[in-house]
């Protein structure tokens, strides 16, 4: 798994790291030196869900599909394609606040984050050139077989293992997504302001 610049606070890598929870997380700040306050943390799927609200982006497509593999069981692919509400401010500033830079592609069992391919993924893999940036993968691997989340996922529950299921994994979910008509359609949406600008 790789980190490009950890999430700032608390709330932001729970945020990240439980980024489906079950039943939604209290936090309380207790430290002196700071403003007391309790703030509860849902998820960052809960908070995609909702459209972006509160934060600065809106979600302009999103798609939830099945992804049958075969003896190895199914996955649910979640993604959202994120705009910034306001085109005038910097969208790195804006998706930090939603992700840590670099981070696109969540594998999650259970609501809580196992492995994260990076925004390079979308771009080499599903051909996302200008839109990469701008969308938010979730790989719901609760419909796994037990044998397969055992050849996927490390026992410290980190990374995925390097081999065959990984690598048919990722090859489906890129497949996928190269396939969807509206995130194709986004795709084309992003490359028109690119050029415009």
């Amino acid at each position: 798994m790789t980190f490009c610049n950890p999430p700032s606070t608390a709330w932001s890598f729970l945020s990240q790291a439980l980024f489906d929870p079950v039943l939604p997380i209290r936090l309380y700040e207790e430290r002196e030196r700071f403003e007391k306050r309790d703030r509860a943390m849902s998820g960052l799927a809960r908070r995609l869900h909702r459209g972006g609200k509160e934060a600065k982006a809106k979600v302009a497509v999103s798609n939830s599909y099945k992804l049958e593999l075969g003896a190895n069981g199914f996955v649910r692919i979640n993604y959202w394609a994120l705009t910034p509400i306001d085109e005038t401010e910097r969208w790195s500033d804006i998706r930090k606040g939603l992700v840590s830079p670099g981070q696109s592609v969540f594998i999650t069992i259970n609501g809580q984050r196992h492995h994260v391919e990076p925004t390079s993924f979308l771009r080499d893999k599903a051909n996302l050139t200008y839109a990469n940036d701008h969308v938010i993968v979730q790989v719901d691997c609760d419909g796994l077989s037990k044998d397969a989340k055992k050849r996927l996922i490390a026992s410290t529950r980190e990374r995925m293992i390097e081999g065959e299921t990984k690598d048919l994994l990722l090859e489906e979910i890129a497949s996928h997504l190269r396939q969807d008509r509206p995130l194709l359609s986004f795709e084309e949406e992003r490359k028109r302001r690119f050029l415009e600008a």
